[in-house]
């Protein structure tokens, strides 16, 4: 595996991420959680240790799942993610609605970090 240099810290980032949205979100059939913990494992062990997900796939779902893996091997993953977007209406596609504050600390409020939220 190809890794890069994340900005001027010593941590390096797999070339290739893994897009974890599709295994109980959009895109047709969903991975049955033991399928998906084998494939997030099958990732580790081809060192690709940049996954995406957010809080909206599947209502916060998404990140239930991936937590099983993830936990036990969160000094070897790093996780990108966005929030601020909902379905608005019941509708299938997200909208984007304005991000107050208030949201970010509450997405981000049951996270740890290693810099606390200011503002």
């Amino acid at each position: 595996m190809k890794f890069r240099k994340l900005s001027n810290t010593n941590e390096a980032l797999s070339a290739i991420g893994l897009g974890c949205m599709g295994l109980n979100f959009a895109y047709g059939h969903q991975v049955d959680q033991k399928q998906s913990s084998l494939l997030l494992e099958r990732a580790i062990d081809l060192g690709i240790n940049f996954w995406d997900t957010a809080d909206m796939y599947a209502n916060g779902a998404n990140e239930s799942l991936i937590s099983g893996v993830l936990v036990p091997n969160r000094d070897k993953i790093f996780i990108a993610t966005k929030f601020g977007f909902r379905h608005k209406n019941g509708a299938a596609a997200p909208a984007v609605i304005q991000i107050p504050i208030s949201m970010v600390r509450q997405t981000m409020s049951n996270r740890p970090l290693k810099t606390p939220l200011k503002g």
